[in-house]
């Protein structure tokens, strides 16, 4: 669920139940929401699990790992908040770059700038696909975010780790 929070300190309270088994487990998370004023990414999906979606798209489903077989296709999917109107268009114009690279360095690949199109109700929500590589070990996806109308950009970086199963 999505919920809208004005800015302040709030605590999450979580209850999982096993339908197989009957066993319930709950989780208590603190968390505090900023005043969404700059430019600003929720915390990005990595996923390598899809549902069918309209015209043969995929649609990201949520994982709680952050491992991956080597080759497999995964999804980054996020959300970018706190972007300027363009005054001559009404929404955001924001741009996105990434590359996936190795964590101790060295590019695997790089996507240069490119203008991302805000839904219908002026949320800007990308989702970026790519193979992951052969070779193990640690990675992270870079992202760079520019608000063309307020000229701020963010970079984020998401680690992930391949391995064989």
């Amino acid at each position: 669920r999505e919920f809208a929070l004005a800015p302040g300190r709030y605590q999450a309270r979580l209850l999982v139940k096993d339908q197989q088994t009957g066993l319930m487990g709950s989780v208590r998370h603190e968390f505090e929401v900023t005043p969404s004023q700059t430019l600003q990414v929720k915390t990005p999906i990595l996923t390598d699990s899809f549902q069918a979606a309209e015209a043969g798209q995929r649609r990201p489903i949520p994982v709680a790992h952050r491992t991956f077989a080597p080759g497999a296709t995964i999804a980054c999917a996020f959300s970018i908040l706190g972007t300027a109107p363009d005054p001559t268009r009404g929404g955001p114009r924001v741009s996105l770059a990434y590359r996936l690279r190795r964590a101790e360095g060295g590019d695997v690949m790089a996507s240069p700038a490119r203008p991302l199109t805000a839904g219908p109700r002026g949320h800007v929500t990308p989702v970026i696909f790519l193979k992951v590589p052969d070779a193990e070990g640690p990675y992270e996806i870079d992202l760079t975010i520019r608000d063309e109308v307020a000229t701020t950009t963010l970079e984020v970086a998401e680690p992930f780790t391949v391995v064989r199963p």
